[in-house]
């Protein structure tokens, strides 16, 4: 099947050669290639536990480092009972929201980051979309055992 695309849609001027695979280094950018096909708009499963693992480690680097004080556990102990919360609380809706009416469909992690993903500015890889999730509380998790290390070391 040949797929006829006219003239200057995709900035190659008349020649879609590129289209039955004759010159592969003359295919248009993946955005002009793939702006038809469906696009994610839920997450995988897998993308928010790596991002609550982050947190989680943020909170277990600040147990292991600093419950020897009396303060400073406090502390952490309401800062764990608010994450508990924070996670708790959609984690219970979404479960509810599964039994109770259509469920979005999940894509698998390999699927998802090969594909695109919809934002409310636009469209970008799946690649992309994990690491913007998983960036900052898996960095501020290493941050956090390092200066936790850096305390226990200095005692």
């Amino acid at each position: 099947m040949r797929t006829v695309i006219p003239d200057g849609a995709c900035g190659h001027g008349s020649d879609p050669s590129w289209v039955n695979g004759s010159d592969p280094t003359n295919m248009p950018p993946r955005h002009e290639r793939t702006h038809n096909l469906p696009v994610a708009t839920t997450l995988p499963a897998a993308v928010p536990a790596i991002a609550f693992a982050g947190y989680a480690g943020i909170l277990v680097a600040f147990w292991l480092s600093f419950a020897g004080n009396v303060e400073a556990a406090l502390a952490i102990a309401v800062s764990t009972a608010y994450a508990a919360m924070y996670f708790g609380v959609p984690y219970l809706m979404a479960r509810m929201a599964e039994k109770h009416g259509d469920s979005p469909h999940r894509q698998s992690l390999p699927t998802f980051i090969d594909g695109e993903f919809e934002t409310i500015t636009g469209r970008i890889g799946g690649w992309a979309a994990v690491v913007q999730i998983v960036l900052v509380p898996v960095g501020l998790a290493f941050g956090a055992f390092a200066i936790g290390m850096i305390y226990v070391s200095s005692l």
